[in-house]
């Protein structure tokens, strides 16, 4: 199956370069009701989204909303782009929470996820793996339904202060409204909680004490507003993420931006190719629209 993304000419210029794909935050995107599902503990401040297309349907309104209008670039890939790694980490300590002594800490055992300590451990946030089958369930389609909020309760159920998911709570990240599927979407999610504004590689035993410092906070208040405060988490490309890669120049590119675009690839992903868009549009003077 191959998935595209549509994204500007600069971006691409920063995803070839870094090998890096950002996931923004899921409270920070285009639609406001995404993530239909809200409590201190858990809603679209928890959630990082990297959006790609599952076919070209609805290309034209795509190219001019997310690459620049009809300015950028679309990349297509063949093939899940990350390599995967299995982890065995595990690290805690005993506090007093309210009187009592309880563990508190990470554990992540024989658990595969789709990039390295480096990224489960970031700058300001930790993922939290959310499924035990990530090869399988990391991307997938967006559901587009009619109730968003009906379908997300299929997910998430409250009761008082219980909450309890069902399944990989990360489905919530793919609920949308039927107003959106022209857009054929499919996402990568992650799922994070805030953490240490610390290097892990610099000193992974200073991060993981800051880190059950701030599990232990989060104990003494119920984990309540418990998420990450950075807009965006870059996930690494895996090695072979961009061969057989095509990367499609917008309809209205410039020449050069097209010139610009073809070297990038020829330096830093020589085994992508560069095509032309089959779409055709109407340049008009600035500032004229229909």
């Amino acid at each position: 199956m191959m998935i595209h993304h549509y994204t500007s000419v600069k971006n691409l210029s920063l995803i070839l370069k870094n090998r890096t794909l950002r996931f923004g935050r899921a409270d920070q995107l285009d639609d406001p009701s995404e993530v239909p599902f809200r409590t201190d503990r858990l809603g679209p401040h928890r959630f990082f989204v990297s959006s790609w297309c599952q076919g070209l349907r609805g290309e034209a309104g795509l190219w001019h909303r997310y690459a620049d209008r009809d300015h950028g670039v679309r990349l297509s890939l063949p093939r899940m782009p990350f390599d995967w790694t299995r982890y065995a980490v595990e690290f805690s300590r005993m506090c007093n929470i309210h009187g009592h002594m309880k563990k508190i800490g990470v554990k992540i055992l024989d658990v595969v996820m789709p990039f390295g300590e480096e990224t489960l451990f970031g700058n300001g946030y930790m993922v939290t793996p959310t499924w035990t089958d990530l090869p399988n369930a990391f991307g997938a389609p967006v559901i587009y339904v009619d109730d968003p909020i009906t379908e997300a309760a299929k997910t998430v159920v409250v009761d008082g202060e219980r909450l309890t998911i069902h399944g990989d709570s990360n489905r919530l990240a793919r609920v949308k409204g039927l107003a959106w599927s022209d857009q054929d979407e499919y996402r990568f999610v992650l799922s994070a909680i805030g953490g240490p504004k610390l290097d892990y590689a610099e000193d992974p035993a200073r991060y993981r004490e800051a880190m059950m410092d701030i599990m232990e906070s989060g104990a003494k208040i119920g984990f309540d507003k418990f998420h990450p405060d950075v807009p965006a988490i870059f996930v690494p490309f895996g090695a072979n993420a961009f061969v057989g890669m095509t990367v499609t120049l917008g309809p209205q590119i410039s020449t050069e931006d097209r010139i610009m675009v073809t070297q990038l690839v020829h330096d830093l992903a020589p085994s992508a190719s560069v095509v032309e868009s089959k779409l055709r549009t109407r340049i008009r003077p600035s500032g004229v629209t229909s």
